[in-house]
């Protein structure tokens, strides 16, 4: 767990360019993701992993995968009972923070989702296809 300043508010900006999207990103206490399995909006909680935001998930596959930094909303059943697995983590959530405690991002997450980890595993795939074909 890491220390956090208390939450403030919760704020809707509308569009903004990506450098500030970033920006804010960092800044905040949590980011809240509430998409499940069908949209490609499942790269927002690795990007506030990369930069030391934890999340609220929603989806049970971007939680397992991000591992840590992450209050993973309960699978429930119907309607009625997603809406009160997400209200009661995000109760969690917000008590975390005011408390000062929350998730740390798993550094390995971390690692891997950076720009320039994803460029030297895609040249390594180029070095060994180049390597196949000159036998």
């Amino acid at each position: 767990m890491q220390k956090r300043s208390p939450a403030a508010a919760v704020t809707f900006t509308g569009k903004l360019p990506y450098r500030e999207v970033l920006t804010r990103l960092r800044a905040a206490d949590a980011l809240v993701q509430t998409s499940i399995g069908f949209e490609t909006q499942g790269m927002t909680p690795f990007e506030a992993a990369t930069l030391g935001t934890p999340s609220i998930v929603s989806d049970p596959d971007i939680a397992a995968e991000l591992g840590a930094g992450v209050w993973a909303v309960p699978d429930a059943a119907g309607e009625a009972a997603r809406v009160d697995a997400l209200a009661e983590t995000l109760r969690e959530a917000v008590a975390g923070i005011r408390s000062g405690e929350v998730p740390v991002p798993a550094e390995e997450v971390v690692e891997t989702f950076r720009q320039s980890s994803r460029t030297a595993a895609m040249i390594e795939v180029y070095e060994r296809v180049r390597a196949e074909r000159k036998r």
